[in-house]
């Protein structure tokens, strides 16, 4: 029925049917663990409670800037939470609009732009996009709120950039720019990123750029760095490598150099965006106009080029207070290369079944990427306690067991990263009393030296155990707790956000 007539709420029922699998890790209790951790429900707090400022949101991380994130994402998220929503189901909610805007948008993007094509033939490339490991990896890898959404709004720019408006007057000029002005908002350094690549794109390709979203898209994206504030560069980057780009790899570590310790974090072009490019140009003649193909791969490869090492001088000056990394470039170059193999999605047509197959064939190969790591733990309006320079956070705490003298009560500690560290730092956790007399007291690496400090994955949660005994010969009752990290090396214990060494916890 769809593949016949294409009714917008036909098509909505049918795109929310098949991005179901896709936005369903977002459904689990608690919160998944992406490398970003807590931070973005933590920055949706500390936002609202400075009141909801307009100008530079990101500032207001308990660790720092968060990679460039604009107003919009914090925004609506505020929205859901206007309508009830708890901190982590805004953001969720947030995340999940991010691929449900995927998906629409490429799909309006390939049937607008390819009126032989049958709407499900549309919506099975939409799908693919989705489905892609640059926009799941965005969300349940990178946990990135503003990039995720600049992926999701991507071709819906790319439409008003290059489609001409069917209507005319103020509608036709509102339905044009605010995809936009909202691409923009939610992430200002890729908006000038995809301005520039997308209408030089189109100029060689010899395609009719409407110059009003262009230079709408230009002055959203610097507009957005000005009320972003200044940020700094990123903590660290992550650069891709030639046997990435073809690889289907779903892993969550992230490391500067893709053959350290665990798996690299998803920069791939994705196996469907590369095979239909080629599918498209063996196999339908419209896709076979070598000016195209030629200046997609030379963009393509641009982008490839420049989230390498070979512009790491580039990174460290500039582009990484503009942008989350390199990977958000490799998404790029698969969606230049998915668009132009969407040139083919006329050879879909049919009774449905070459459509209908290719969806749910994106739906399989995007499976690995939903084997998403969640935690139980609910993350509060802000962390515990921030530790060296908010590169760890002591984001939750329980105490089982009574602080009572002869005792044994067991400390639980749940700690995540926010970049790799360097070093093995040692928790000690302290048993005292109103006068400050230590009466209890442990040090060891997090969970008995079995996760040193230096193998913890950026937003994962470490759930550390600390038995402590608690002498006899002290106070019956009335102690508190002290708890921090040091160097064992040096005996040095790292600084909390707020200048102390240790903090007090009284349960």
């Amino acid at each position: 029925m769809i593949a016949r007539a294409g009714h917008p709420w036909r098509v909505g029922a049918a795109l929310l049917l098949a991005c179901g699998l896709l936005l369903a890790p977002l459904g689990y209790p608690g919160y998944f663990q992406p490398h970003s951790g807590f931070l973005p429900v933590y920055a949706l707090y500390a936002w609202e409670a400075a009141d909801h400022p307009v100008t530079g949101p990101a500032p207001f991380s308990p660790t720092g800037a968060l990679g460039g994130d604009g107003l919009l994402p914090h925004a609506l998220a505020a929205l859901f939470r206007l309508a009830g929503a708890g901190g982590v189901t805004a953001v969720k909610a947030v995340f999940a609009l991010a691929i449900l805007l995927a998906a629409g948008g490429f799909y309006r993007l390939v049937h607008r732009s390819r009126p032989a094509s049958t709407a499900m033939a549309a919506l099975a490339f939409g799908v693919v996009w989705a489905a892609s490991p640059m926009v799941l990896g965005s969300v349940y890898a990178r946990g990135s709120l503003g990039g995720a959404l600049a992926l999701g709004l991507l071709p819906w720019v790319a439409e008003a950039l290059t489609v001409a408006a069917q209507t005319s007057g103020v509608l036709a000029a509102t339905a044009t720019l605010w995809p936009v002005l909202a691409l923009g908002l939610a992430h200002p350094g890729f908006a000038l990123a995809s301005a520039v690549v997308l209408v030089l794109v189109a100029l060689l390709q010899r395609e009719r750029v409407q110059p009003s979203p262009a230079l709408a898209l230009i002055a959203a994206g610097a507009g957005g760095l000005l009320l972003s504030g200044p940020s700094a560069p990123a903590s660290f980057v992550q650069f891709s490598r030639p046997y990435q780009w073809l690889s289907q790899s779903a892993g969550y570590a992230i490391h500067s150099d893709p053959w350290g310790p665990g798996v690299p974090a998803p920069l791939t072009l994705g196996l469907l965006p590369l095979a239909l490019f080629a599918a498209a140009w063996l196999l339908a003649p419209a896709a076979r106009k070598p000016g195209r193909v030629v200046v997609t791969l030379a963009a393509a490869l641009g982008l490839l080029l420049l989230s390498t090492t070979l512009a790491r001088p580039l990174w460290q000056s500039v582009a990484a207070t503009w942008l989350d990394g390199p990977w958000q470039l490799v998404a790029l170059a698969s969606f230049l290369l998915l668009r132009q193999a969407a040139s083919a999605a006329d050879r879909l047509r049919g009774r449905g079944a070459p459509a209908a197959a290719l969806l749910l064939l994106a739906l399989i190969v995007a499976t690995p990427f939903l084997d998403v790591p969640v935690t139980a733990v609910t993350p509060a309006a802000r962390p515990l306690a921030t530790f060296a320079d908010g590169r760890i956070l002591l984001v939750g705490a329980d105490l089982h067991g009574p602080l009572r003298h002869g005792a044994t009560p067991r400390l639980h500690l749940y700690w995540q990263a926010t970049a790799p560290l360097q070093r093995d730092y040692t928790v000690f956790v302290h048993v005292v009393d109103d006068a400050g007399t230590k009466w209890g007291q442990r040090d060891s690496w997090p969970v008995d030296g079995q996760r040193a400090t230096s193998g913890w994955r950026p937003g994962e949660l470490v759930a550390d155990e600390h038995p402590v005994y608690i002498d006899v010969a002290g106070p019956r009752e009335g102690y508190r707790l002290v708890i921090g990290l040091y160097d064992l090396e040096t005996g040095e214990r790292l600084p909390l956000g707020d200048g102390s060494t240790a903090l007090e916890f009284r349960p």
